[in-house]
């Protein structure tokens, strides 16, 4: 019975078909000359896309890719063939190895159409020809940066460290080093005006040449200025520009000119090169014309400016001489008029005339005396605000200087000489310009609502124990009257305070200094409005009835005050202008031997219970609770 097969099953069949092998008539050494070359052939064949595919793993950037896997495939199918070949000296199996020649041949077909379509771009890559020249562009483009840098470090050192008038001779001697040129040419407009050019700094050959003035018409700068461009004539100068005869009494072939700009883009002068040899710009030598223009640029701005500004302080002080002297004359002119009233009483019509003319001629005085005050007192609050500053850094310095345990002895007397200089110093700097706050009408009233006791208890803790030091007895003493909460300004009230207790304790060698306050109205809980005295009193030494006259004034002191050689006299002023801003005045009643005591009533208004407001204890803080962390917190900008 005749078997019937499947198309599958005929290609998998052998039975049709014998082995090549039988071919060989096998003979031993024939058959292993077919299967050792078949087998080495496949193992190459395979040892290739290995390679192939290990190679396109780690170079994944490389192009072609794809080919180099088509060209895989299509090697291990021919290695798959030479093993087929083998297997067919005992196997016929025909079928399989006909469908592997024939994928092998589609794959090989494949690959040669992506050869096709690759061969253009197999064609534009670079020819080792190509790629040296390359190498040689690249390599001349990377030693033109090198020396462009190089330049630039050389010209930026020479010219760091100057600034002013000292900054364009040593940039047109860097630049003339760096470029290797005979002249360099800073040069900057006459009265903003295009007709002329006037040299900063000239720079001839080896040397600093004397400045010049030079007509802008018919000169190559002429281009760079008006056209505000870099322009450059690499030969024949001379030709080029005829009528300028500097050039040839300089020799020049060449000329490179870059504008200055200011800050609006409009040309402010001109820094050109020249030499006496022909010279072709690049763009390394346009790049570093140009940074240094642009710095040029700056310098000359800044130093415009620094002009501008010493004219302004110039006139300034000019205009104060003149106000001055306009005083002085109209002083010289009052006198004169006084003089004149003296001699011209004769009659009621020439006496008033003149009295009106001499009330003239003091009011326009009295007007200049109080606008000189006020730029006095302004340029005393400046000069506080100035001066302050570097004291309080020397007053930080001294005191870490004092913690320093490695000096001796007599350098920490000299820094606590110099601690206690400086704080006389800032306190002094202080007052003056509290001072100028005052006279320039710049202190203003600030009323806000406060506890009285717990103000009056941060007092007596912070007078108490230097009084106690001096063996003094420092009393508090106020009615039961005295409203707790209070709407005033809580600064200046604490202020004046200090001030007059802080003045009593010093002059006070022994006794008592003590702090009254006295609510003067009978109904302190109906009024809104309450009358509060305050009284200072000591056992001091007492004023002098020929000081009093002079104590609130402006750096008055008595003498125990000049004495203690401590204060501005400025204390008692300024007290006295924050009790007149409240309403009221410091008056005084003194005694020699037997004390002093001043007084003082200002107008309050009551302040309501509010959460915010917190009673303040009268003993003060006793110690921390055990447990309690010290956390200090120190915040300084300079």
């Amino acid at each position: 019975m005749e078997t019937i097969f499947t198309p599958f099953q005929y290609i998998l069949t052998s039975n049709p078909y014998m082995a090549h092998g039988y071919c060989y008539r096998w003979q031993t050494p024939l058959v292993t000359l077919h299967i050792l070359s078949d087998a080495l052939i496949a193992i190459a064949y395979f040892s290739i896309p290995t390679m192939l595919i290990y190679f396109v793993s780690k170079r994944s950037d490389v192009p072609f890719s794809r080919v180099f896997v088509l060209f895989g495939a299509f090697i291990i199918l021919c290695g798959t063939g030479h093993l087929l070949d083998i297997w067919t000296l005992w196997h016929p199996d025909y079928w399989i190895t006909g469908i592997e020649k024939a994928m092998t041949a589609l794959v090989s077909c494949y690959t040669a159409l992506e050869l096709i379509e690759l061969l253009p771009q197999f064609l534009a890559l670079q020819t080792p020809e190509q790629l040296q020249a390359i190498n040689r562009e690249l390599e001349i483009q990377i030693g033109e940066r090198q020396r462009t840098e190089e330049t630039l470090q050389t010209i930026v050192a020479g010219t760091a460290s100057v600034t002013g008038d000292e900054f364009f001779p040593a940039l047109v001697q860097n630049l003339s080093t760096a470029l290797d040129v005979a002249y360099v040419v800073m040069s900057t407009t006459v009265d903003n005006s295009m007709e002329k050019l006037h040299s900063l700094a000239l720079w001839a050959v080896n040397d600093l040449a004397e400045n010049i003035v030079y007509e802008l018409a018919n000169t190559p700068c002429q281009q760079v200025v008006e056209n505000n461009r870099l322009c450059s004539y690499p030969d024949k100068l001379q030709e080029l520009f005829p009528a300028f005869s500097l050039l040839k009494s300089l020799g020049a072939q060449s000329y490179v000119g870059v504008p200055l700009l200011d800050t609006n883009h409009q040309v402010i002068g001109n820094l050109a090169i020249l030499d006496v040899k022909p010279f072709l710009i690049d763009n390394r030598t346009q790049t570093l014309l140009k940074v240094f223009a642009a710095r040029a640029s700056a310098e000359l701005q800044r130093k415009w400016a620094q002009e501008e500004k010493r004219q302004a302080y110039q006139g300034l002080e000019l205009r104060v001489e003149e106000r001055t002297a306009a005083l002085m004359n109209a002083n010289k002119a009052l006198e004169v008029e006084i003089r004149e009233r003296t001699t011209a009483e004769t009659t009621m019509r020439v006496m008033a005339e003149k009295e009106k003319a001499i009330n003239n001629e003091l009011k326009l005085a009295k007007e200049a005396a109080d606008a000189a005050n006020r730029a006095k007192s302004e340029f005393l609050a400046n000069m506080s605000h100035e001066l302050r500053t570097p004291l309080n850094a020397i007053l930080g310095f001294t005191q870490l200087m004092q913690q320093d345990q490695s000096l001796t002895v007599d350098h920490q007397q000299y820094i606590k000489i110099i601690n206690h200089s400086g704080e006389h110093l800032l306190a002094l700097i202080n007052d003056v310009l509290e001072m100028s706050k005052i006279e320039t009408g710049k202190i203003t009233l600030y009323e806000t609502e406060f506890d009285l006791y717990k103000l009056l208890s941060s007092l007596e803790a912070m007078f108490q124990l230097k009084g106690q030091s001096q063996g003094l007895q420092l009393i508090f003493d106020y009615d039961v009257t005295l409203p707790q909460y209070i709407k005033t300004d809580e600064s200046k009230l604490r202020q004046v305070l200090i001030n007059l207790l802080g003045n009593a304790i010093k002059f006070t060698d022994k006794g008592s200094v003590t702090l009254r306050i006295r609510n003067h109205d009978q109904q302190p809980f109906t009024c809104t409005q309450q009358t509060l005295g305050f009284e200072v009193e000591d056992t001091g030494p007492g004023i002098a009835s020929e000081e009093l006259g002079n104590l609130f004034q402006a750096f008055g002191q008595t003498k125990a005050g000049y004495k203690s050689k401590e204060g501005t006299g400025l204390g008692l002023r300024i007290s006295q202008k924050f009790v007149q801003l409240m309403g009221g005045e410091i008056t005084v009643q003194s005694q020699i031997n037997q004390g002093s005591c001043f007084r003082f009533n200002i107008q309050v208004g009551l302040a309501d219970i509010v959460a915010n407001v917190s009673s303040f204890p009268k003993e003060g803080i006793i110690s921390l609770a055990l447990g309690q962390e010290y956390r200090i917190l120190i915040a300084e900008d300079n």
